[in-house]
């Protein structure tokens, strides 16, 4: 089986919390987390990588974002996801 690059493949996990101090999201970071429910982002975080819930299609995820509305929009692209931030 090829090494998935994904920091949480197919984890069972229905809450991630990224620490302070993380600036990059990778590439499908999350992919096939199927429990996922709600993510966590500090507000060090400057890039969000491509499809980072990849094969979580089914179900509403909601991420909390530390920092300003106007910083998400210019680091992440467009989800489907529900988007809080504080």
């Amino acid at each position: 089986m090829p090494k998935s690059k994904s920091l949480f493949y197919k984890s069972t996990a229905e809450e991630i919390i990224f620490p302070e101090g993380i600036k990059v999201i990778g590439d499908e970071a999350m992919c096939f987390c199927y429990s996922l429910k709600k993510v966590r982002l500090p507000s060090t975080v400057e890039k969000i990588k491509y499809g980072i819930f990849y094969g979580v299609s089914n179900h509403v995820v909601t991420i909390y974002f530390d920092g300003s509305v106007t910083r998400f929009k210019k680091i992440s692209r467009p989800y489907k996801e529900i988007i809080t931030v504080n």
